[in-house]
């Protein structure tokens, strides 16, 4: 029985970058994202903020839907870290 092989993860931890609470900032950095990588982006990008009752959790959340699956990623207001998850099923 053959394998499936159902697409694939780039995972990112980034430390120190710069507009994490900036809705339209992260909204144009993710569909610059999706013109590098050459993916077909699928409606806009979502940005919420989440965790306003803990300052260790608050942040924007991104969501891009992109035609063989999604961007999704978690910016920190605290420290600046980023945590992006770029899966797909084409290479």
């Amino acid at each position: 029985m053959a394998t499936k092989f159902w697409g694939q993860h780039l995972i990112i931890d980034a430390a120190n970058c710069k507009n994490v609470d900036n809705a339209e900032y992260i909204k144009d950095w993710a569909k610059s994202l999706v013109k590098e990588i050459d993916m077909i982006p699928y409606g806009e990008p979502e940005v919420i903020h989440f965790g306003k009752q803990d300052p260790k959790l608050a942040g924007n959340t991104m969501l891009q839907f992109i035609e063989t699956s999604n961007i999704l990623a978690h910016f920190c207001d605290l420290d600046g870290e980023a945590y992006v998850d770029v899966h797909s099923c084409k290479a």
